[in-house]
């Protein structure tokens, strides 16, 4: 059977238990669930199966759909090697001969650079290159994490994804070069670079139990997750509100090489990830205290609480600064989130 039917007619028996008691759930079911739950193909089912009101039908058939088109659209590329198994996905621009490899070299650290888009090579190496240098001067410490954790990036080119990365490929991310300006590329690349991180902590520890049942909001998706999608969003966005807190504090906004739109972005963006951050970060205590994070799992978010906490400092001085249509968008979100509050969707 489909692995997309499956999860979602094991979804379907969670969520109708106590109608369905008389159906047994097969060992090998659970087992392929479980794999599946953690594969970022299931992001991608909920996600459909939200949009589509929950209709389970609806769903699979759209997630058929998207693999089939990802199918007819990727080669696969080896790194190194055929005889290496790691391996990754790119888009599809022709042979194999066309694809265009680099290497990104910053004083003692490298990043191997992908792309099927050889006219652009050179501007899209600049681009990244450019990164580095200013995360170097205003947010050395996340340069550092980056380089420590990401070796690979692949270029790219779908309006429908911005970046991605996956938990069985760890230090490869793959990076969309063509719609996504220089602020947003700086984040892109620390973005993928947590969720490695965050890869790194789930392979050596139980952080967080996976848990199928979407109790909690998220306010970056702005849908019902369950804890997983919760977890993850918030320890990979977490690296934006750094980002930002970090060129702010640093000296970004003086710097005349970023244009006024690319500064007024780092301000929203900063207010931005600190209101979602602190909205679910009372939703991981209560996951918490429901056994839906382990010890381990909220350690992980404990240390990152003093980094909220000074961020915290800035909120008065950063709104100041917004134009008149980001302040707008701010209290959108701030009374979006004051509604979802009040819901209180995990009845604790």
């Amino acid at each position: 059977m489909n692995k997309t039917y499956l999860a979602s007619i094991k979804h379907y028996i969670d969520e109708s238990s106590h109608k369905l008691n008389t159906l047994q759930k097969t060992s090998d079911a659970e087992a392929i669930f479980d794999y599946w739950t953690k594969s970022d193909l299931a992001q991608d089912f909920f996600k459909s199966f939200n949009k589509n009101k929950q209709n389970i039908s609806k769903a699979s058939k759209e997630m058929i759909k998207i693999e089939e088109a990802r199918i007819k659209e990727w080669n696969t590329v080896f790194l190194k090697n055929k005889k290496i198994s790691r391996k990754f996905y790119i888009e599809d621009a022709g042979d194999l001969k066309s694809k265009k490899t680099a290497t990104i070299i910053f004083g003692k650290h490298s990043l191997q650079f992908i792309t099927p888009f050889v006219k652009d090579l050179d501007k899209h190496l600049e681009k990244t290159t450019n990164a580095i240098t200013k995360l170097q001067q205003y947010f050395p410490q996340g340069l550092l994490a980056f380089f420590h954790y990401t070796n690979t990036v692949v270029v790219i080119n779908k309006k429908e994804f911005v970046s991605y990365s996956s938990q069985d490929l760890p230090g490869i991310s793959n990076i969309n070069y063509y719609d996504r300006d220089f602020v947003d590329h700086m984040d892109d690349l620390l973005h993928e670079n947590g969720h490695h991180i965050l890869n790194t902590h789930l392979r050596k520890k139980k952080l967080i139990a996976e848990n199928t049942e979407q109790i909690f909001y998220s306010p970056w998706r702005r849908t019902l997750r369950p804890i997983r999608g919760i977890y993850h969003a918030y320890l990979t966005f977490l690296w934006a509100l750094l980002l930002f807190k970090n060129l702010i504090q640093n000296g970004a906004l003086e710097d005349k090489s970023f244009k006024s739109s690319e500064k007024q972005k780092m301000i929203y963006r900063f207010l931005e990830e600190l209101l979602m951050l602190q909205y679910s970060r009372y939703d991981l205590d209560m996951a918490f205290q429901k056994k839906l994070i382990t010890k381990a799992g909220i350690e992980l978010i404990l240390s990152s609480d003093d980094e909220l906490k000074n961020s915290l400092k800035l909120q008065d001085k950063m709104s100041q600064l917004l134009s008149v249509a980001n302040k707008k968008k701010i209290l959108k979100l701030q009374t979006l989130l004051s509604e979802q509050r009040k819901l209180n969707h995990f009845n604790c």
